[in-house]
């Protein structure tokens, strides 16, 4: 067989094990609601056997901010290296950040890498369980009201 074929066989392949579906369970919930610092850890099975090198899981803020939060972000990712338990079975798992706004959140997509392949994985669209999570940051600041504003110094 010559190297195009070969070189072909391998995308496809690679291109069908990503195909794949995906659907998350939500992990530990002893630490809700959650709070900076705390693990968050979701199980993701996919459909087959897919050999992954990362696995990322992506949340948004679900409505406003808190006034007195502007400064937090409204999304963020846990994951990196995948962490495979058994057949089709991974792990995706980090520390909330410390910058994460109050609020409920989304699980908004997953994304699976396999060498230089990925795959994102959208809800509702490819991820059908609609996972949220509360999570608590008693971070903020109280700005005060601008009393005024002038080119003079002041008397």
């Amino acid at each position: 067989m010559d190297l195009k074929k070969i070189a072909f066989l391998l995308a496809v392949s690679t291109s069908l094990a990503l195909a794949q579906t995906a659907t998350v369970i939500q992990a530990d919930k002893s630490c809700e609601p959650v709070k900076p610092g705390c693990t968050i850890k979701y199980y993701v099975r996919f459909d087959g056997d897919p050999q992954l090198n990362s696995l990322t899981a992506y949340f948004n803020l679900q409505g406003e901010q808190q006034p007195n939060q502007g400064g937090l972000t409204n999304g963020f990712q846990i994951g990196g290296d995948a962490n495979k338990l058994e057949h089709g079975l991974y792990e995706v798992s980090s520390l909330a950040p410390t910058n994460a706004a109050t609020g409920e959140w989304l699980l908004v997509w997953i994304n699976a890498g396999h060498r230089q392949e990925a795959k994102r994985y959208d809800f509702p669209s490819q991820l059908q369980n609609r996972i949220v999570f509360k999570l608590v940051n008693d971070a903020g600041y109280d700005f005060p009201p601008i009393k005024s504003v002038t080119n003079n110094l002041p008397k």
